[in-house]
Order: C-alpha cells, then structure tokens, then sequence
C-alpha cells in the first residue's frame, strides 16, 4: 500500500513539473521578492533595475501591477489567434499580471491590455503604464522595439500652456541609441505635430519623419535627432500667423480684432520659448545650440516667426510650402487679413554664418497660390545677404502639392541640408 502511495506521489511530482513554466531568471528573482512582500513598492523595486517589456534569452516578457483588476488580457497584433488576444496570467493572489511571449523573429511589438474590475466589466483598453513608448495607431498602443533595432522611440504626453492657449499633445521622437548613450543630440521643433509621423492615423499617411530619420541615421547619412511635434490647436490659424493680421494693410479695418489675433501668436510664441524649449531642455538631452524648428503651409510661417523672433534660441528654420493668401481670396475667412509674407520680408534674419534656413514650395493646389509669396520672401532673403549654398536652401517642386505626401518627399532633403554628414 505504503509503495502504491508512493507510485502517485511521484506521478504528481512529475506532472507538478512538466506543467509549471520556464520563467525566465529575472522574472523569478521578481517573484521572489513578491512571495515576500506582495507589495507595489516591491514591483516599483524590481522595475527601476529591469526595463519593461523585461527580455531575457527568446523570452519577452509583459508586466501588469493593478489592484483593481480582476483579469487582465493582453492585445497585439502579433499574436497569431484570430481574436489577437491572450489572458494574462495573475500570479498567485497578488496583483501582479504576466505574460510571457517567445520572441522568434519578433523585432518590433504593439499591444496593449484590456483590464476589467467591478467597476468596467466590459474592460477597458490601456497603455503599458511602464514603458512609455508608443505606437501612433488607432488606438494608440505601446510601441515594444527590441534592443538594438536601429528604430526610433515615439512619446506622448500633453501640456496646458500657462497663457490660456488650449492644451495639445506633445510628441518626441527620440533616435535609436538614445538610452544606450550619454550623448547630447540636435533638436527641431515641428508644428502640426499629429501629422508628422508615418501612420494612418496622420493625414495622407504623414511626413514619415521617424521612419525617414530611422532609415538616414541607421545608414550614417545624417546625425541622430530628437524631434519634438507640437499638435496643433482649434485656433491653428490665429497662433500660426495671426501676428500678420492687417499688417501694413492701409484700410480700415477693426484694430481691436487685429490685437485679439496677434495676441494669439505672442502667447503661442511665449508658450513654446518659455516652456515647452525648457521642459525638453530639462528632461532631455539635446543640443541647445543645435536647436531648429520647422513645420508646413501656416506652420512655416510661424516657424519663420520663432526663428527670426527668437534667433537666440532657434539656430535653423525649415518652412515647407511656405506662402500667403492673396488678399482677394474673400472666401477663406481669417485668412484674406493675414499679410505673412510682408510681415515676415520686414522683419528677415541677417545672415551670421550661425543660423540657416530652407526654404520650398510645390506647384499645385494651394502651393500654386502660395508660391508667388513664396517666391518673393526668397527673393528678399537673397537681398538680405543670404547665398544659396551653405546656410540658405531654397527648394521648388511644381508637381507637388499642398499635402503631407509631399512635405514627406522633401523632409529628407531638410534632414540632409541641417545633420547631413
């Protein structure tokens, strides 16, 4: 009888072990530090010396502490289910949810948990509040890059201007060896920052900057980057080029509107040089006297306002189709007042062999309507000393239009012109 026992004691043993998983070294010594003290200050501890999605051998694996949670499942695209989705695990009675998933030719990796509790029992869908990187979809995920994937990092957070101007996103893109390295990168500031990435989720696809930079930088074409994308506003117009409004217009015209608009771009211009310029100073490591700002159509105007206002801080402009409303073109609102090419042509940037500019247009659509101001600002830039060559580059595509497509097609002109090698 004594020997029967012991016959199924082994049996359990054995299937005991054939069934429990092979975690992974560092997930165990987690483990063991949660047996002792279930503890959020205790998973905080292990995450300071691990980094999250945690990697070990042809292992990845995804962490959840939530207290609240009574399940949790785990979403990505990459997992070969249909329904693209597979419950975390909960070790032991803690709140500590796990997964470990096999690697094989994985690089890149989006997903996202679906955690339900009494108060969502339909589940609602979050981002992994340890790893701040994330894909720019629909919805937004978290972006997992495996280490040493010549891949760029994307961020989001938001920011309320101090002034009164609406809250926006911001975006940061930071290059592929930025946490493998103490280095100090060149920085560029772009407006319409929701637009700026190569994603169906921007307008016509986006500029592609991340994956055009990824592409330049892995191949040494061009130094590695931080860019920095502010989305823009519902007043995009009025903090873009409402400091134009009925400039050097003769007729009359309601001066307290005039004021009410040019407020708009000197509280936009306060926002981004006293505190966006700084908190990215702070929390970033970028090149202070490397710092560019750029974006399109009115988000050129403004970035030549920025640099020209503030060359102290801006060293390099990119305006890509650049341009101005005729002041006949009675249907397009706000904009038949805005005089951006005067105004800018009266307040150029002296050429110092320290700054430099680009300058392009396209030729259709709107471009075709910008590209006479466009024109003239290059030619008063040419009269005020600066030389096509070095420090000055002006672009035409007249087959190109007034798009995200195209401002893509020319990005990596601009990228080559300011960080080529």
């Amino acid at each position: 009888m004594e020997k029967w026992y012991a016959g199924v004691l082994v049996v359990i043993l054995l299937v005991g072990c054939a069934l429990r998983e092979n975690v992974p070294d560092g997930v165990g010594l987690l483990f063991q530090r949660i047996d002792q003290q279930a503890s959020y200050e205790a998973f905080q501890a292990w995450v300071k010396e691990h980094s999250l999605p945690w990697v070990e051998k042809d292992t990845v694996t995804f962490l959840l502490w939530d207290e609240k949670a009574t399940r949790v499942v785990f979403e990505s695209p990459v997992l070969n289910n249909k329904e693209k989705s597979m419950p975390m695990k909960r070790y032991k009675q803690t709140p500590l949810f796990y997964l470990f998933l096999p690697l094989k030719d994985k690089k890149v990796i989006d997903y996202s948990f679906l955690r339900y509790d009494e108060q969502t029992p339909n589940g609602k869908r979050i981002q992994d509040p340890a790893h701040p990187f994330i894909a720019y979809t629909k919805p937004i995920r978290s972006r997992f890059i495996l280490p040493g994937e010549k891949k760029g990092k994307l961020l989001i957070f938001s920011m309320k201007p101090s002034n009164g101007l609406a809250s926006r996103r911001i975006f940061v893109y930071l290059p592929w060896d930025y946490e493998d390295t103490t280095n100090h990168y060149p920085v560029v500031y772009m407006q319409d920052g929701q637009n700026l990435w190569d994603s169906s989720v921007a307008n016509f696809g986006g500029w592609k900057v991340d994956s055009t930079l990824d592409r330049l930088i892995a191949t040494g074409k061009i130094r590695p980057v931080i860019v920095v994308g502010i989305e823009n506003s519902s007043a995009r117009a009025e903090e873009y080029v409402g400091f134009s409004a009925y400039y050097g217009l003769k007729e009359n015209y309601d001066t307290n509107e005039q004021k009410r608009v040019v407020e708009y771009s000197k509280k936009y211009l306060d926002f981004v040089v006293n505190e966006l310029v700084p908190y990215i100073k702070k929390n970033y490591r970028v090149l202070a006297e490397e710092t560019a700002v750029a974006g399109s159509s009115f988000g050129a105007g403004v970035s030549l306002y920025l640099g020209f206002s503030r060359p102290d801080v801006f060293q390099a402009i990119g305006a890509f189709s650049f341009g101005n409303y005729r002041s006949d073109d009675v249907n397009r609102g706000i904009r038949r007042v805005l005089q951006v090419q005067p105004y800018l042509s009266a307040h150029l940037l002296a050429p110092d062999g320290k700054h430099r500019i680009y300058l392009d247009c396209g030729g259709k659509g709107i471009d075709s309507i910008f590209i006479e101001a466009s024109r003239k600002l290059h030619q008063d830039l040419v009269k005020k000393g600066w030389k096509e060559g070095k420090d000055y580059l002006y672009v035409e595509d007249l087959t190109a239009d007034h798009n995200e497509i195209a401002w893509a097609k020319r990005f990596e002109q601009f990228a080559l012109f300011l960080w080529g090698r």
